[in-house]
This record gives structure tokens, C-alpha cells and sequence, in this order.
């Protein structure tokens, strides 16, 4: 039964062209089930109709190498790209936009993207263990022809993608402790801040536990013993000899302190897929079970303790110290060539890559002052299509800019890109330099991340907010967001709406009755 409903619908003709925004109330066997959805154009498909189409249309399940989604995308690797039909997947009803990039094909879906990649899970049964050492030499063969950094790229993007929801939400409880230790709400040392600072902090602090399993898993291996390796890394016994120099069998072994690491966990995963791998051929069956996870631990973790772990830890510093050196030598330079080219690093679905480097620079800094002057392109490309939504007449477009632009300033920017910026041009480049000028401001004043995975959008805002305190960082933040917003409005209204957007739709896209 439903029990209130509004819609917004745009007719063609005497068919419904598209739903824009829908939200109703309904009682389904008696369960109250409150339903919000929009839709970028198309009659409304449900998640298995979506599901089936993108399968078919990708080469069927035998061409699909791998699949993950983020928060818009669902991301293949395919066996044969030549064989996705791109043009009928872009034309079903609820596929924002492919690309083609990173070595991944990415179908744009919007929030629906989690359901539907539950749905083509259903229908492929992916994950299914049978057919294991096909399967790997199969993989083995399709990454060799891959350029190095679409290897990485790939490699990046399949790990982070499953945990990263997880590390925003944590943030999010990050930022917001710290406004309210703040403005003494709770104070630092309350149980309730304890648990609270436990609840926000776990996942980074066992980070590579949890980038392991990830790793395993990616690497087609035994994602525990990814887990444990991990786990490893932050025993606290290890931990406590951290910065000091041991032996271990005679060997000497300078101990480093890897929580909240990110590449030893990686490097160690990829090292044990290879060994377990390998065994699994030539253990007997009999003794597989135990014989494979035994003799990988054994080899691997203490590899990981002597070699892996201080290598990569010292090459992560770094990195991190180059970075920094980069930015201290003109973070303004910094924020005009990235603040606003990275809506176009996004666009390609290449940020992963960028990611990774914030939450190195936030696991050896403690901030990430690179995140600062990416803060404004998001509300930059909110901007532009408010500013779309203003000035159009067409009132299709009207309803989509509007949904997309609240979507964008909420911290999904993929419908507002790939639904109106790229199809038009003009806001997308007025986004651009809008982001660029404001990227300026943040960049001046030492904006920088206090959490481990900012969170794009307004929700993230108290992600910049020093623990210690308000600071200038904080208010380049909010000026950046502000600015940000601003000039992609005004500089879209002024200069980036082309004439034909500003036409009549002559009845073709009629909006219908708000009920």
C-alpha cells in the first residue's frame, strides 16, 4: 500500500522518458519500507534487469576477470575488452557512462551500483573456488599484456575499493569526535571519548590486517593468511621493539613500527599468493590443508620482518618526504595544477592511485596536506550544474542538475560529471579552473587532512579540523568549499551553458504533475 508519494517525472511523447527523483513511503507484507531513489534518465529498471543487460552486453560471464565496484562504478578487468558492446551498455536504462581506463572497464551506475553488482554476483557465482589453476594461468596471461602502470593501477583500485567505504566512515566518526572534544562536548579524557577515539581509529591503526586480507583475496590466495601476516606487522610485541635493531636466527632486524602501514601488507600478501600458489601444485593432496598455510607463514613473515617491511617503509618516508618537499616548494603551484585537473584524473577513474599517496603521507605525517587542495573541485562541479539548473529551460535537464548537483555536494560527483559536465564541455572546463583558483586558498593556508580517508563532499568538512584545534588549515577548508561552489556557479552561468542549452525543449521533454 503506499502511503505518500512524490515524484517527479519528465515525459517524451506518452511515454515516461525519466524518473528524476522519486521518494515514497510504502508497506510491503506489512513491513514500513521508506524508499529513496533517483534515476539519471530511463524508465526505472530494477537491479536484476540492470544486472543481466551489463553481463550480457560485457561478453558474458567467461570474459569478466575480475569485478569490484566503488561507490558509483562497477570496475571489470575483462579478458577481451573487444568484445564489450559499449554503446548498448551505455544505452541501458540506469548506465550513467563507460570507461575504459587503468586497465579496468568501469560502468557508471550511480548509488545503485552495490545491488546490481550483488545481482551479476548472483548470476556468475563469482568467487567460486572451482577451476582455481585454470582460472590463475588464465589471469597470469591477460596481465602480462597489460602496461606496468595499468598493472598498478588495477592493482591499487581491487584492493582499496572493499575497504575504503569502510575507512570514509571511519573518518567521518574521526572528524566529528574532534568537533565535539572541541567545543568540550566530551571531553579527551572520558571513557566515551576512548571508545569512541577506539571506533574511529581501529581500522587505520590495524590497517594492514585489513589490507592482507584484501591483498589475498585480490591476488587470488588465501585471504587469512593475507590477514595474519598483517597481523603480524602490528603484534604488540613487535611494536614494542619498534625503532630498535634485534636478531632473529642470527640475522640482524630493525623493527619498525607498521601500524597503520600500507605497502608491507601489500608487498606481503603478493609475495605469499606467489609461494601458496606454487605449493598448491606441489604438495600432495593429502597434507595440502595444513602443509600450504604452514610453510607460507613460516617463510613469508619473517621475509616481511627483515627485508620487505624496512625496504618499503623507508622508500614510503620517502616518497612522503618528496611529496612534501613538492608542496612546500609552492603549494600555490601545487593547488593551480592539481586542485582543478583533478576532476579529470576522476573523470579517467585514475584517483585511486592519488588516494594511496594521501593516506601514506597521513600514516608518516599524521596529516595529508595534499587532500587540502583537492577539497574544492567537488563543490566546484556542484557549482556548474546548479548553475545548469538555473539558467536552462529545458526542464529535463533542470530536474537531472538538480538531483546531480545535491548528489555532488553530498560527496558523489560521478552522476553530475558523467550526466551533464562531460556531455556539455563547457561546464566542465568552467569547473575546472573554478577549482583551480580555489584550490589557491587551502593551499596558502595549509589545509590538511586530520583523518585517514577525507571524505569528499560538505560531510567531510571536519575531516580538516586539527585535533588540536581550529586552525587557518580549517578555514582554507571552508573557504575552498565556498570559493569552490561559487565560482563554478558564476563562472557556468557566465560562460559555460551553450546556446542550445538555453533553448526550449518544444514539448519534447514535458515535465508531468508533482503528485
Amino acid at each position: 500500500m503506499i502511503m505518500g508519494l512524490f515524484l517527479i517525472v519528465n515525459r517524451k511523447g506518452c511515454d515516461i522518458e525519466s524518473i528524476s527523483i522519486a521518494m515514497y513511503y510504502v508497506d510491503i507484507n506489512n513491513t514500513n519500507q521508506f524508499v529513496f531513489d533517483y534515476i539519471l534518465g530511463g524508465i526505472v529498471m530494477n537491479e536484476k534487469q540492470i544486472a543481466q543487460e551489463i553481463l550480457e552486453k560485457v561478453g558474458g560471464e567467461n570474459n569478466i576477470q575480475s569485478l569490484t565496484h566503488c561507490v558509483t562504478r562497477l570496475r571489470f578487468v575483462l579478458k577481451d575488452v573487444d568484445k564489450a558492446q559499449t554503446t548498448k551498455i551505455e544505452a541501458i536504462d540506469g548506465v550513467i557512462s563507460v570507461l575504459n581506463q587503468g586497465g579496468q572497464y568501469q560502468v557508471v551506475i550511480g548509488p545503485k551500483v552495490a545491488s546490481v553488482y550483488n545481482e551479476i554476483i548472483k548470476f556468475t557465482g563469482m568467487g567460486n573456488p572451482d577451476n582455481e589453476s585454470e582460472e590463475q594461468n588464465a589471469d597470469e596471461v591477460i596481465e602480462s599484456k597489460k602496461s606496468i602502470i595499468d598493472r598498478l593501477t588495477s592493482m591499487l583500485s581491487g584492493i582499496f575499493l572493499p575497504v575504503v567505504s569502510v575507512l570514509a566512515g571511519s573518518g567521518i566518526i574521526k572528524g566529528l569526535l574532534t568537533l565535539l572534544s572541541i567545543l568540550n562536548v566530551i571531553s579527551l579524557g572520558s571513557s566515551t571519548y576512548v571508545i569512541l577515539n577506539a571506533i574511529s581509529d581501529a581500522m587505520f591503526y590495524f590497517f594492514p590486517i585489513i589490507l592482507g586480507a584484501s591483498a589475498s583475496k585480490y591476488f587470488k590466495a588465501n585471504m587469512w593468511i593475507g590477514a595474519v601476516l598483517g597481523a603480524i606487522l602490528v603484534y604488540p610485541s613487535v611494536i614494542s621493539l619498534a625503532n630498535t635493531t634485534i636478531s632473529f636466527v642470527g640475522l640482524p632486524l630493525n623493527v619498525v613500527n607498521y601500524s597503520s602501514s600500507v605497502f608491507p601488507a601489500i608487498v606481503s600478501a603478493f609475495v605469499a599468493a606467489k609461494l601458496e600458489h606454487f605449493l598448491k601444485k606441489v604438495i600432495p593432496e593429502v597434507i595440502k590443508f595444513f602443509a600450504v598455510p604452514t610453510i607460507v607463514l613460516l617463510v613469508v613473515a619473517p621475509l616481511t620482518l627483515l627485508v620487505f617491511g624496512p625496504v618499503i617503509s623507508y622508500l614510503t618516508i620517502l616518497l612522503s618526504n618528496v611529496i612534501q618537499a613538492i608542496y612546500s616548494f609552492s603549494p600555490v603551484l601545487c593547488g593551480l595544477l592539481l586542485g582543478g585537473p583533478w576532476i579529470l584524473i576522476v573523470m579517467l577513474g585514475l584517483h585511486w592511485a592519488g588516494i594511496t599517496i594521501l593516506i601514506i603521507q597521513f600514516s608518516t605525517m599524521g596529516s595529508a596536506p595534499l587532500a587540502g587542495i583537492l577539497i574544492a573541485n567537488q563543490m566546484a562541479m556542484a557549482g556548474a550544474v546548479f548553475a545548469i539548473a538555473l539558467k536552462t529551460k529545458q526542464q529535463s535537464l533542470k530536474t537531472l542538475s538538480i538531483s546531480t548537483g545535491i548528489s555532488c555536494i553530498l560527496g558523489v560527483s560521478e552522476p553530475a560529471l558523467y550526466g551533464i559536465l562531460v556531455p556539455q564541455k563547457k561546464p566542465l572546463i568552467t569547473a575546472i579552473i573554478a577549482s583551480s583558483i580555489a584550490s589557491i586558498f587551502p593551499a596558502m593556508m595549509g589545509t590538511a587532512a586530520w583523518v585517514s580517508a577525507p571524505v569528499a563532499g560538505i560531510l567531510g568538512i571536519f575531516g580538516y579540523m586539527n585535533p588540536v584545534g581550529v586552525d587557518a588549515g580549517f578555514y582554507g577548508a571552508i573557504i575552498a568549499m565556498t570559493l569552490g561552489f561559487g565560482l563554478g556557479f558564476l563562472l557556468t552561468y557566465l560562460y559555460g551553458i551553450a546556446p542550445n542549452v538555453l533553448e526550449e525543449s518544444n514539448g519534447k521533454n514535458e515535465p508531468i504533475s508533482v503528485i
